[in-house]
């Protein structure tokens, strides 16, 4: 990693901005570091000077090549936008380096893929206990795999209420023909049928 200092100041006063954001300008996917992928955006706290550090992955190490950094100063009006290519270094490098500069970045046409993995696969965001990262990983499975039958039945099942020891839409036990759920208003409005139980909600 390389440290990359910042400075940013409002040009009419000492009060300086409070943040700068940082992000890889990418092909729209993340860059890979070998099986690890960079997204999102970082948010670099400035102190009352202007002042803040982060450390970023050197450029040559990101794939696919064309990468670089971007910095949005938070809240400056006109945008305040600068890129950067990382270089790889032991001592702190300033975002105003000359050297480092893109005038007019164009992200890369292509995206890291995975090297490797089986038929089915997902991507999703896994945690190994170093961080959050992307990679593939075998789909999730309700249960124990794949029902063989319901009630004896296979292929396509139809459960009636038999089945699933439910009360059909009309029957009748110890002369109940039905069950009627409803309020006092609605009862009111209906004519009593021989053999349906009326309950009232209260």
């Amino acid at each position: 990693m390389t440290t990359i200092q910042i400075t940013s100041v409002l040009p009419d006063g000492p009060n300086a901005h409070g943040s700068v954001s940082v992000r890889l300008v990418d092909a729209g996917t993340g860059g890979a570091v070998g099986d690890e992928v960079i997204g999102g955006t970082q948010r670099v706290k400035l102190d009352v000077d202007g002042f803040g550090t982060i450390d970023l992955t050197p450029t040559a190490d990101i794939d696919p090549p064309g990468t670089c950094w971007a910095f949005s100063v938070d809240g400056a009006s006109p945008a305040v936008v600068r890129c950067i290519t990382v270089p790889d270094s032991d001592t702190p490098v300033s975002w105003t380096d000359e050297a480092i500069q893109v005038g007019a970045p164009v992200p890369p046409d292509l995206f890291p893929l995975a090297t490797s993995g089986d038929v089915g696969d997902v991507m999703t965001v896994v945690d190994d206990g170093n961080g959050k990262k992307l990679a593939l990983r075998p789909p999730t499975t309700g249960g124990g795999g794949a029902v063989a039958s319901v009630n004896g039945q296979t292929g396509t099942v139809v459960l009636d209420a038999a089945d699933v020891d439910a009360l059909p839409d009309t029957f009748a036990q110890n002369g109940c023909a039905g069950i009627w759920i409803g309020t006092a208003a609605e009862r009111a409005l209906i004519t009593p049928v021989s053999g349906v139980v009326y309950v009232v909600l209260p």
